[in-house]
This record gives structure tokens, sequence and C-alpha cells, in this order.
């Protein structure tokens, strides 16, 4: 197996984190300030559609605060951003991608693109703070360990 530390990283995964919870705070910003400008973007089966961008706003600042601090739930957080985009995704993107004009259809594309990206993002963020504390956890707290890596280089105790 190769070694995973030969290569030092140029972004600590922490730095990643901390830019990438900052740009979910202020994507709820745009939820607050712009609701009337997503309003007509929504399927016209959502009822009182104002309430259900602000339950995305507050969702994303959730999400975001609690991806920025590093939390407890970040992994929670991180699934359910997912889920969020994904739905948005859905719901917006592709809809407006087969069913808007040929002339904004490219801004429903690149969005939805964009969207994968960030649920790429919300899933790795989620898995990074899960291993890095499983891994943390086992290397300090297992005293079996050194006995584990002597047998996958052949040395017996």
């Amino acid at each position: 197996m190769a070694n995973n530390t030969a290569i030092s990283s140029i972004i600590p995964n922490r730095t990643a984190g901390i830019i990438y919870g900052v740009a979910t705070i202020l994507t709820s910003g745009v939820c607050f300030f712009y609701s009337k400008q997503i309003t007509p973007m929504l399927p016209a089966y959502f009822k009182h559609s104002n309430f259900w961008i602000y339950l995305c706003g507050v969702a994303f600042f959730l999400a975001g605060f609690a991806i920025l601090l590093d939390l407890l739930i970040t992994k929670i957080a991180g699934y359910l951003l997912a889920i969020l985009l994904f739905c948005l995704a859905v719901a917006i993107d592709l809809r407006g991608l087969f069913n808007a004009a040929d002339e904004v259809k490219y801004m429903f594309a690149q969005n939805l693109v964009k969207d994968i990206g960030l649920i790429a993002g919300a899933i790795i963020v989620a898995n990074f703070n899960r291993d890095r504390q499983v891994h943390g956890h086992r290397r300090h707290s297992h005293p079996s360990q050194s006995s584990s890596e002597s047998k996958k280089t052949g040395s017996t105790s």
C-alpha cells in the first residue's frame, strides 16, 4: 500500500472545510435576500413558497455553522446538506433544464453541474470529519495497533 503521508497537502482539509462552511452560510443569505427572485423558479405545487425558501435558508445556515465550527453534528449536517442540495437540483435545475426557454437553459445546466459538485463537497466534508475522529481515536486509545502493524510488516512480537 502507498503511504498517504508522502505528499503533504498544500491547503489543509480544515481550511477547505472552513471555506465550504462560509460558502454555505453565504448561500443562506442569498435565500433570505433574494427570496422574491427565487420564488418563480420553484414548482407550482409549492404553496407558500417564501416559507420554503426561508426554511432552506435556515437549513443552509445551520449546516454551514456546523461545518464551520466542526461540531459533533458535522457528519449529519453534511449528509442533510447533500440531500437538500439534491432536492434543489432536481426541483429547480433539472426542471428548468427541461422546461425553460432555450436562451436560459445554459444557466440551469451550469447550476446543475455546480450543485452536483456541492453535493460531493458536502459528502466529503461529512466523511472527512468522521474518518479523522475514528482514526485519531484508534491511534491514541488502542495499544493493539502496534501489534497489528507488526503483522502487516511480517515481524513477530
